[in-house]
């Protein structure tokens, strides 16, 4: 019976051939091999976020969520590093921010710890802390956007809006910017709505979830169905079934719900981990 992650594991197995393949003192790579490399690489960095909400069994608070899977006579499969992977990549020059993006999404996951425990923190703690994600929060707005001619354009803006949201989230609005994160969620629901399709799982997740009134929830709908209609797009199932499973958890709440205990338990539901690519 295939293991409910077992998709992860062919991600790592394609990063360890393109790794083995790799010339590492010529750095030598055609367009199309830099190509897989940036696509092995989104895979590889929305795994890391998939793999932060994700639990099949309950586990202690400093449990890591998922070990690495054994696989044939117990030997586990090598890991790759990211700085080792992609040390000949090349910055896509007409889509410079792809690279930003994905940059700021591993160093998201690795700032903000599984479960943060504000309360458990002292005063100093907290500081360092805030501090960081400070930091990381000025980098994300500060990501270059594609010119706004172009039609990429809101699409990009919608990740950036959707990485500031979870970021102010998930840290319990550690930075007390109130204010900025309405206006996140006022800016995402308009480009939402301008939007012929948004390909990208993440934003749809993470803006939809946003999504309390009935305006705003029509717009998620309406994005989420024209997507759907595009032939390139991948299956939305887990996405349109998971959102509407975190409006079903907000209506009958009695009180605000925890984001990051909400988030886990909606992608836990699922039987094989969900991607957000």
């Amino acid at each position: 019976m295939p293991h409910a992650s077992e998709w992860t594991w062919y991600v790592n197995g394609i990063k360890e051939v393109l790794y083995s393949d790799r010339p590492h003192a010529k750095c030598t790579l055609d367009e199309e091999k830099n190509a897989l490399l940036n696509w092995v690489y989104y895979h590889d960095v929305m795994k890391k976020f998939s793999i932060r909400h994700w639990r099949t069994t309950p586990r202690e608070k400093h449990e890591p969520s998922i070990t690495q899977p054994q696989l044939h006579g117990g030997s586990k499969r090598k890991q790759i590093s990211q700085d080792d992977f992609l040390v000949c990549q090349r910055v896509t020059p007409e889509a410079p921010w792809i690279s930003v993006i994905l940059r700021l999404m591993t160093e998201l996951c690795n700032t903000v710890p599984t479960k943060p425990c504000l309360r458990t923190m002292n005063a100093e703690e907290q500081n360092e802390f805030a501090t960081r994600i400070r930091i990381l929060d000025w980098r994300i707005r500060n990501v270059p956007m594609p010119a706004a001619a172009e039609k990429i354009s809101s699409s990009v803006r919608l990740y950036q809006l959707a990485m500031l949201i979870y970021l102010n989230r998930v840290t319990e609005n550690i930075l007390n910017q109130a204010s900025k994160m309405q206006t996140y969620i006022d800016d995402a629901f308009t480009l939402a709505a301008e939007l012929e399709t948004c390909k990208p799982h993440f934003p749809m997740y993470i803006i939809g979830w946003e999504a309390c009134t009935d305006e705003q929830r029509a717009t998620v709908l309406g994005l989420l169905e024209r997507t759907k209609k595009d032939p390139s797009s991948r299956s939305m199932f887990h996405v349109e079934v998971l959102v509407q499973a975190g409006w079903t958890q907000d209506d009958l709440a009695e009180g605000e719900l925890n984001y990051w205990d909400k988030v886990t338990t909606l992608i836990s539901v699922c039987s094989t981990m969900p991607s957000f690519v």
